[in-house]
């Protein structure tokens, strides 16, 4: 009897559950929604590019970025370290070639916390000197969090 009454009791919580889930799959449903209706409303209103830059267009959605300027820093970094420490000539179809690269990888990083931990207005030096400390320390940075 004692067995049978844990069992509805593990059963009605179990079912409780289920219900959450589903009342929290809906919500997140209806959370991409209002994120990829608010991109497009932007887009048709044909807002100033600035405004468009706090949103990464994936395939299928908008995703925020709180990070809007990190591909232009990246690229700072990298037209630099090609010119000054590689000694190589940085031409036009190069830059084209980088900044194509670029969005691309910057667009995922900048979903990552410990990018958007640097707030809406990185600078080199705000980047560099942490990441400079753990190369210094022998911490290794793997899946944007530092071990």
């Amino acid at each position: 009897m004692l067995s049978c009454k844990h069992d509805n009791i593990i059963k009605s919580l179990l079912l409780a559950i289920q219900l959450q889930l589903s009342v929290l799959h809906a919500s997140q449903k209806q959370i991409k929604m209002d994120i990829n209706s608010l991109g497009n409303e932007i887009m048709i209103k044909g807002s100033p590019k600035q405004n468009l830059s706090l949103f990464i267009n994936t395939s299928s959605e908008f995703i925020f970025k709180s990070v809007i300027n990190i591909r232009n820093v990246t690229l700072e970094h990298v037209y630099q370290m090609m010119s000054q420490h590689l000694g190589i000539k940085v031409t036009a179809s190069k830059k084209a070639t980088l900044r194509t690269c670029t969005k691309l990888v910057c667009n995922e990083l900048a979903t990552l916390p410990s990018v958007q931990a640097f707030g809406p207005r990185p600078n080199a030096i705000k980047i560099g000197h942490p990441l400079q400390e753990s190369v210094i320390s022998g911490k290794i940075i793997k899946g944007g969090n530092c071990k």
